[in-house]
């Protein structure tokens, strides 16, 4: 990893990528672990078994909600 990189944090502060916390990735997306390496960001893939189908009535928040918290758990 180049030490050089950076990743531009909010207002005028950077952010070092090889500072960055790694990530857990819930996920068995290739395409989202692709763009992780591409950045540099250090991360572990563990994948969540997890329906992600949208259930009748729920709003798109909910919906993102629902999956993050039981991919968390």
């Amino acid at each position: 990893m180049e030490t050089e990189r950076s990743l531009q944090a909010t207002g005028t502060e950077a952010m070092r990528l090889d500072a960055l916390a790694p990530l857990i990735l819930a996920s068995g997306s290739p395409r989202r672990a692709e763009i992780l390496r591409a950045v540099g960001w250090p991360f572990e893939a563990c994948a969540a078994d997890v329906d992600e189908t949208l259930r009748g009535g729920e709003r798109a928040e909910d919906y993102v909600r629902r999956l993050a918290r039981e991919k968390a758990g």
